[in-house]
């Protein structure tokens, strides 16, 4: 059983640092991927060169595991999104320039749109994403929302789980789209590990992992995430469903606890990295 690779992930660090910063860290404390800011590779690769930017990541022993190459989001209105697509397929050809071939978004759970007319909407946008990144071979993440507490001023309840987040992304026709399957959100939807067993490896395209405090579902919010293994959630049995796919790829800490991440920053990788190695261990 091949289980995913860590990722270091800017949630979990004070803010301020730079690419290269980022890179020492993810060497000196094993991450062997880093989802970075695809602002500061761009930059960087403006600067210097892709081959500068490939032989930086080389150096630090990581690899770029996924970055956000999307200036408009998913529901943003027509105009605004159509005229970010050749942006985004500028930036699909400078991810794959430095070797990174996972991008994506997430969407709400709650909208003030009809869910049928939202669902097309994001089934067409989705599509065309996915067509302008193939030509790059990156693949689109989609990640769903499964908090209860989340944006309940709006009207219309939406996509909120695995199947129907699956069921979506097969009707774009496209092969380069999946999940980012986060497992807080996995957890506040109420799925089930059969989900996660009955997906492909190519459904899932990044992983992002983190606890809950509690198993109340009505009351978790976004901010109550803990680091791995500090919580309720079975996330021994979540990476071994996620194992069981045959998933080849990399999974990143996402918590938003302002307090731990502002603390002196290789204090908090090390932290998160040593709970996150010890719920992979008990995985494997």
């Amino acid at each position: 059983m091949s289980l995913p690779r860590p990722s270091l992930h800017g949630s979990i660090m004070k803010s301020g640092y730079t690419l290269e910063e980022m890179l020492t860290l993810a060497q000196r404390f094993g991450f062997p991927g880093v989802d970075a800011s695809f602002g500061a590779v761009r930059a960087l690769v403006e600067q210097t060169s892709a081959a500068a930017v490939r032989d930086l990541f080389a150096a630090h022993d990581a690899a770029p595991s996924c970055m956000g190459l999307m200036s408009a989001g998913i529901f943003a209105p027509e105009a605004e999104f159509s005229q970010s697509l050749a942006g985004f397929a500028a930036n699909c050809a400078i991810a794959a320039s430095v070797g990174c071939r996972r991008t994506g978004t997430y969407f709400p759970n709650r909208i003030p749109l009809p869910a049928a007319e939202a669902g097309r909407i994001l089934r067409d946008r989705t599509a065309a994403l996915a067509e302008l990144a193939e030509p790059h071979g990156i693949a689109i993440g989609l990640e769903f929302l499964g908090l209860r507490t989340f944006r309940l001023e709006e009207p219309h309840a939406f996509i909120n789980n695995v199947p129907d987040t699956i069921t979506l992304l097969r009707e774009t026709g496209r092969p380069n789209v999946g999940l980012i399957l986060d497992s807080y959100h996995y957890f506040t939807s109420g799925g089930d590990l059969a989900q996660i067993r009955s997906l492909r490896s190519e459904d899932i395209v990044h992983l992002h992992v983190n606890d809950a405090p509690h198993s109340d579902l009505e009351r978790l919010e976004d901010p109550d995430r803990v680091l791995p293994g500090k919580g309720v959630i079975d996330l021994r049995g979540w990476f071994r469903a996620v194992a069981a796919t045959g998933f080849d790829g990399y999974v990143a800490i996402e918590i938003f606890d302002d307090a731990f991440r502002n603390q002196e920053r290789d204090v908090a990788v090390s932290i998160a990295k040593e709970a996150l190695d010890a719920v992979l261990a008990g995985a494997a």
